[in-house]
């Protein structure tokens, strides 16, 4: 009777122990996968970020062309409205 009860606790045990392990596998799982998914979150918010600032460097040199293209356009309007005021004067 003894054997049979001390069978019957070394069953226990192990059948404890298989689902605490089981258990802890699981949850090392599950930290493995989060763990996983914040990396990637981390380098998509780079690479984000990243392709922000270009698109915002981007933006700013066109506005930027644009306005020196203004710029310039006016400045050639200028000359030639003085231009054609001084031909129109020397006639």
């Amino acid at each position: 009777m003894y054997l049979y009860r001390q069978q019957q606790q070394l069953e226990r045990v192990k059948k404890w122990l298989k689902l605490r392990n089981r258990d802890t596998d699981h949850r090392t799982k599950v930290e493995e996968r989060r763990k996983k998914r914040e990396e990637e979150a981390k380098v998509c918010s780079l690479l984000y970020i990243y392709i922000n600032k270009q698109n915002f460097f981007l933006l700013f040199f066109l506005v930027f062309k644009a306005k020196f293209d203004e710029i310039l356009r006016r400045e050639k309007e200028r000359e030639q409205r003085t231009n054609s005021q001084i031909t129109v004067n020397l006639r």
